[in-house]
């Protein structure tokens, strides 16, 4: 299969430039083998022939809008049909692959195939995660809890623990005492 994307390198309308370039990404991104064939390139002037006179123009456009698709000689579609059958999962039926080609297409936003095309591979079960928050369950045993201590003594002091079983008093540390204003008068 040689996959034949029809487009134009040449300025053209914003949307078609945009509708190519989507159409190179979607095809890029399923890792579907294309081929680009400029046809604004004067050495590509019988592709341009054949594209015009084998893609079917869409409303009143005589000449067919870029980009085009085809599969070897067979005409696919244009954009809004490659744009169409991806978001319907048929992008295989669409570029009329056969079943090897389609081995190596990825199917979906994941990628992931269909439950029919899948059948070998069983979904595996989630498995649930305890809600730790923030800690690690698997070192419980080495976490130990700190008593406060030392409040009594003076409630500017704060104590701080420097390594195990060490302390400092430093009174510059601490919640600041709230006053009032009705203190004040």
């Amino acid at each position: 299969m040689i996959l034949k994307v029809f487009y134009s390198a040449v300025r053209c309308i914003e949307l078609t430039k945009k509708n190519q370039q989507r159409c190179l990404m979607i095809l890029e991104s399923k890792n579907i083998p294309f081929q680009t064939i400029d046809i604004t390139d004067p050495s590509q002037d019988e592709a341009r022939i054949y594209m015009t006179e084998n893609a079917q123009p869409k409303g009143d456009n005589k000449v067919p809008a870029t980009p085009q698709i085809f599969n070897e000689a067979t005409y696919c579609g244009d954009f809004e049909d490659l744009d169409s059958a991806n978001e319907c999962d048929e992008i295989g039926e669409f570029l009329k692959l056969t079943s090897d080609e389609l081995k190596g297409v990825k199917i979906g936003i994941t990628g992931i195939l269909p439950k029919s095309a899948s059948d070998e591979v069983a979904p595996s079960e989630p498995t649930e995660t305890p809600l730790t928050n923030g800690m690690s369950t698997n070192n419980q045993e080495d976490v130990q809890e700190q008593p406060i201590s030392n409040l009594e003594k003076d409630p500017q002091t704060v104590s701080h623990t420097k390594h195990e079983g060490e302390t400092t008093e430093d009174p510059s540390v601490g919640a600041p005492e709230i006053t009032s204003n009705e203190d004040a008068n």
